[in-house]
């Protein structure tokens, strides 16, 4: 009998370890989905004067880099509607495993969306930049 109370206590001690996991968890995720918004946001900005750039040396660009530079505006909204819903999920799921699980495939999505708008955008850009060292033809 002297065990009963031994063992609600510990189960209090683990539900209350439990919830201090989960919310370093979110807080952690929190952080993180913010900033890949942020860096998202701030590379979509970007691409306004990477057109003018590639206007300036009347650059052939591929088809992936001039389609990003006519939907720059996608590229801004975009990042902030998904860490909005990211950081809904993430604190208001009923379900706080489904809620971190969500978040973390947020993040996962605005780091691929970072990686290409970069990507894309700097690639012609290099091409440029080494054209300019060479000579004259």
């Amino acid at each position: 009998m002297t065990n009963e109370p031994n063992t609600a206590t510990e189960v209090e001690q683990i539900k209350r370890q439990q919830t201090l996991i989960i919310r370093a968890a979110q807080i952690s995720l929190s952080l993180i989905l913010l900033t890949l918004a942020g860096a998202c946001v701030r590379a979509a900005l970007v691409i306004p004067a990477m057109t003018r750039i590639f206007q300036d040396f009347d650059a052939v660009l591929p088809l992936v880099t001039q389609w990003v530079m006519g939907h720059a505006g996608v590229f801004i909204v975009t990042p902030v509607l998904l860490a909005a819903l990211g950081l809904g999920l993430l604190f208001f799921a009923r379900a706080k495993g489904l809620g971190i699980i969500a978040a973390t495939v947020i993040i996962v999505v605005l780091f691929v969306q970072w990686q290409f708008s970069v990507s894309v955008m700097l690639s012609p850009l290099m091409q440029l930049l080494s054209r300019l060292g060479d000579s004259p033809k």
